[in-house]
């Protein structure tokens, strides 16, 4: 995360300054992809992948899953050019109907069927009974969600209403950056110490504020100074803890053979949420004009406010969603659920003493 937001800000920033453009970004990212697979390769062991495990696997519902959520995300990113246009609600409808084909098959359907009796579902049914998985799914995908459009539209607000270059709209947005990398210091040590829901209903409430700080924006330096340095590092400090403690409690309260699942479904949901506020946010700006003139620059100042309007709108969802999940208590989960399968094992061996015992005859009866 703070990677992706910081150093790529950057990055691009100052490549955007150079004869090649936004395209040495690509071109980056390219030959990184390509050493982390020839030295994933060659430091990488080879796991050892069973061939009746993916024969078993739902192939159906994989398609149906994947086919979905692409046309669905393609559909969110061209709405926010227009939503009246085919290319927007066409993979929009489609993507919705095969998604609800994909649950209606893994929970239905495929049940009628005995040829699907051996067949793995891809989201088991028992990944629904982990305590708050849709509480933390929806507010860490909603929370990480705001965190990217309010850097994006304040990147946006710094490049073409303010008219910085790309170097200094990547260096004002690294704010985002070095609040996440602070407080994933303090997240690490607090998560198993403090309660998941009470710390998540407090950085949802951070957030909030941040994100009406955020909303005061304006295109001059000190405006950055005063609202922006404060609304966006408060927004990436507080989503830190959200992004930390809903997805680590979320992987740590579900059995060790669900926990890539619960893992996927999280990032996911966060991909989806993105592709939501992307394009929604996208379709209320408009069409982005460059501020050469000061009547251009209230214009699109106005515009980008109402868009913040819109993520103070969902962190306050955030914060009422977060009033729902369960409180698990004060200890760490992981350490619960190890002492829950320690006593099942205790329960086990004292089950299977106490079948033995009936089996062996007593010494009169040898007699």
């Amino acid at each position: 995360m703070t990677t992706s937001f910081g150093m790529g800000c950057v990055i691009g920033g100052a490549f955007g300054l150079t004869s090649i453009g936004y395209r040495a970004t690509f071109y980056l990212l390219g030959g990184l992809a390509l050493l982390v697979a020839i030295l994933g390769s060659l430091c990488i062991e080879p796991a050892s992948v069973k061939g009746d495990k993916l024969k078993d696997l739902d192939h159906i519902g994989v398609a149906l899953m994947l086919s979905g959520l692409l046309l669905l995300v393609t559909g969110l990113t061209e709405g926010g050019t227009s939503w009246n246009s085919p290319s927007a609600y066409v993979p929009i409808i489609f993507g919705v109907l095969l998604l609800f084909t994909f649950f209606a098959w893994e929970l239905y359907i495929m049940r009628k069927f005995k040829s699907f009796d051996s067949v793995q579902l891809l989201i088991p049914l028992e990944t629904w009974t982990i305590p708050n998985i849709i509480p933390y799914l929806l507010v860490n995908g909603i929370g990480y969600s705001n965190i990217f459009s309010t850097m994006l539209m304040s990147l946006e607000v710094f490049e073409y209403v303010a008219v910085n270059s790309p170097l200094i709209s990547g260096l004002k947005g690294l704010t985002g950056a070095v609040g996440l990398f602070t407080a994933s210091i303090p997240a690490s040590f607090a998560f198993g110490k403090l309660p998941p829901k009470y710390v998540t209903i407090t950085a949802s409430l951070f957030s909030l504020a941040g994100s009406i700080i955020v909303s005061r924006l304006g295109n001059t330096t000190e405006s950055w100074w005063r609202y922006g340095l404060t609304g966006i590092g408060l927004s990436a400090f507080s989503q830190c803890f959200i992004f930390y403690f809903c997805l680590n409690t979320v992987i740590v309260s579900a059995p060790l053979e669900m926990q890539g699942v619960v893992s996927g479904m999280g990032m996911t949901s966060v991909q989806m949420f993105i592709a939501i506020s992307s394009g929604v946010t996208s379709s209320i700006v408009g069409d982005v004009e460059l501020g050469t003139t000061t009547e251009i620059q209230k214009r699109m100042m106005e515009r980008y406010r109402h868009a913040f309007y819109f993520i103070i709108a969902t962190s306050a969802l955030n914060v009422v969603l977060s009033l729902f999940i369960k409180d698990m208590g004060f200890g760490s989960l992981k350490e619960k659920r190890e002492k829950k399968l320690i006593e099942s094992d205790i329960r086990d061996c004292t089950n299977v003493k106490i079948e033995a015992s009936n089996h062996v005859p007593d010494s009169s009866d040898r007699v």
